[in-house]
């Protein structure tokens, strides 16, 4: 059974849109590795200030939203759909730069004949 790749694309988003609002904001709020031994070094605070500090979903929690479950939630969902927005815009502009180069070979091939 062929599986149409729109079909297959449209599972992936249905999946990933699930486990970005349902389950990112179960993710601990422990600081991650780099995080961690900055910290335990003492040189955490002459970190750089981020550039995404002043982002509009700084710390992965939508801003003024007071249920914080809802706040990670929409923040996962967002930034999911960013992701998917840029990673389909590539495989379209990928897609189509494929299919005019073999256009122009196909046409190429004709006219050597």
């Amino acid at each position: 059974m062929k599986v149409s790749w729109k079909y297959f694309l449209i599972g992936g988003l249905i999946v990933s849109v699930f486990l970005a609002f349902f389950v990112s904001p179960f993710a601990s709020s422990y600081p991650d590795g780099l995080e961690r031994v900055a910290t335990n070094h003492g040189f955490i605070q002459k970190g750089e200030k981020n550039v995404w500090d002043h982002s509009p979903i700084a710390d992965y929690v939508f801003p003024g939203i007071k249920s914080e479950f809802l706040a990670k939630g929409l923040a996962g969902l967002v930034g999911t759909l960013i992701v998917f927005a840029l990673s389909y815009s590539v495989l379209f502009l990928v897609r189509r730069g494929t299919s005019d180069k073999r256009k122009t070979g196909s046409n190429l091939k004709r006219e050597s004949e």
